[in-house]
């Protein structure tokens, strides 16, 4: 769309971009301690695998490479490269995602959560268009994870597990099936999510 020079920003960009920047005063305990920290933005919320991927562009597992810290815009971000492992795309396996997170070093971002350089996980991501960027536009194709944290997981073996409490509670079955659960907590299985 042509604006005559003028910069537009899109909506959908600006509701993620505000999501993804409030944060919220708690304080939390620590032992000996207490502080005070920004918790994690607010996101959609999802209850079942089912609703995660089809919200998802797609579903990728990879290792995270080192991350950049740059702009988009006035919002601080960070841009992760994944070395794709294991896709719902079968065309990404082998290829290299351009990932932009929240930049958990400046200050206004800090509390809220992001991946970290050499560490497998899977990633339940959405493309962010060049329309809902505003400073990324040269970084070619894009990807955010969905629901913010709820669409980040660790890889433990053959199991995911998300890297915050989730409202996820079931697998995507008629009768509900409930994630299972071991001595560390909710987890995935990947057989699961990539069949």
């Amino acid at each position: 769309m042509d604006t005559g020079g003028v910069k537009v920003s899109s909506p959908r960009l600006s509701r993620r971009v505000a999501l993804s920047t409030l944060g919220v005063v708690a304080c939390t305990a620590t032992v000996g301690c207490s502080q005070q920290r920004q918790s994690s933005a607010t996101y959609p919320s999802y209850e079942s695998l089912e609703q995660l991927v089809s919200a998802s562009s797609l579903v990728a597992q990879g290792t995270v490479g080192r991350g950049r810290r740059t702009l988009d815009g006035n919002t601080p971000v960070a841009l992760f490269n994944l070395s794709v492992t294991r896709c719902t795309k079968a065309a990404a396996v082998g290829q290299k995602l351009t990932l932009v997170m929240p930049d958990t070093k400046s200050p206004q971002r800090r509390g809220e959560t992001s991946v970290s350089a050499d560490r497998d996980y899977v990633l339940f991501l959405d493309e962010v268009t060049v329309q809902e960027r505003d400073g990324l536009a040269d970084e070619g194709t894009v990807y955010s994870s969905v629901g913010g944290p709820q669409g980040i997981f660790t890889v433990d073996g053959d199991r995911a597990r998300p890297v915050e409490a989730t409202t996820l509670t079931t697998y995507n079955s008629p009768d509900g099936e409930r994630l299972p659960q071991d001595s560390t907590g909710l987890f995935l299985p990947l057989e699961r999510i990539f069949g």
